[in-house]
């Protein structure tokens, strides 16, 4: 999305200061919201392409997303 987009500027440019402390956690919050969006979109997605067959489609989702964090 634009926002993990801007993000990712954000965090490739920002040159942190000690008195900026506010900002880290601010780049947390909005991360943490598009990342939820995401999720919540891939999980809807995974329901309309296996219906009936919801529970193999998600344990796959979440076998995948689990070696992606072992990465």
């Amino acid at each position: 999305t634009v926002a993990h987009l801007g993000l990712f500027v954000c965090l490739l440019t920002w040159r942190p200061e000690a008195d900026q402390s506010h900002v880290m956690f601010i780049i947390a919050i909005i991360w943490g919201l598009c990342d939820s969006i995401w999720l919540v979109q891939i999980n809807a997605y995974y329901g309309i392409l296996f219906p009936g067959r919801e529970e193999a489609a998600f344990s796959n989702f979440r076998l995948w997303e689990s070696v992606g964090y072992i990465i």
